[in-house]
């Protein structure tokens, strides 16, 4: 729109965007934030056995299940980070030991 205004509305468009994108990204956080509470509490009902325990088989050896897929001093790593991660929850580091956790867990 040009001419008286045109510029008002064109901020105003972009005031919208702005705010749309904000409000988006706040409701993914409260969704995502939602989702691990709801997942974490199936966790601790123990609801998910059946599944935790495919998807460690999953990535075993189908002929040695002792063995995990992948080389080896990848499995050496992840029990190194969780470890570390462990003493940070023990006390070592503070509050964001069981976050930092987690979050080694998941990705080993």
């Amino acid at each position: 729109m040009k001419g008286l205004g045109g510029k008002a509305w064109d901020a105003a468009g972009s005031l919208v965007e702005r705010e749309l994108i904000v409000l988006l990204a706040v409701l993914a956080g409260v969704a995502g934030t939602w989702a691990f509470i709801e997942l974490a509490y199936e966790v601790g009902e123990r609801t998910t056995q059946r599944f935790d325990d495919w998807a460690i088989r999953a990535m075993r050896r189908a002929d040695d299940p002792g063995k995990s897929i992948g080389p080896e001093w990848l499995g050496e790593v992840g029990r190194d980070l969780t470890a570390a991660a462990e003493g940070l929850a023990e006390g070592g580091g503070g509050s964001e030991g069981p976050g930092v956790m987690a979050t080694i867990t998941c990705l080993c």
